[in-house]
């Protein structure tokens, strides 16, 4: 017997949402930059992250998007 038929591997479902990425922006960074870099589109970074951006245009240092 070996390890692994004693204990195989299992899978874990994932949940709607586990595959989204978290981006921590840069000083400099807009959402335009952003996007180019993740090849999406601003807006949808703005959708996806509206709870915490009042604005498109007011995103700062230190803060986490997520990526859509």
């Amino acid at each position: 017997l070996t390890r692994d038929s004693l204990f195989p591997a299992i899978t874990t479902p994932t949940r709607p949402g586990d595959d989204r990425q978290v981006y921590t922006v840069q000083e400099g960074d807009t959402l335009y930059s952003i996007a180019r870099h993740f090849d999406v589109s601003w807006r949808a970074i703005w959708e996806a992250n509206k709870d915490i951006l009042s604005s498109p245009e007011l995103i700062r240092a230190g803060q986490e998007l997520v990526i859509p």
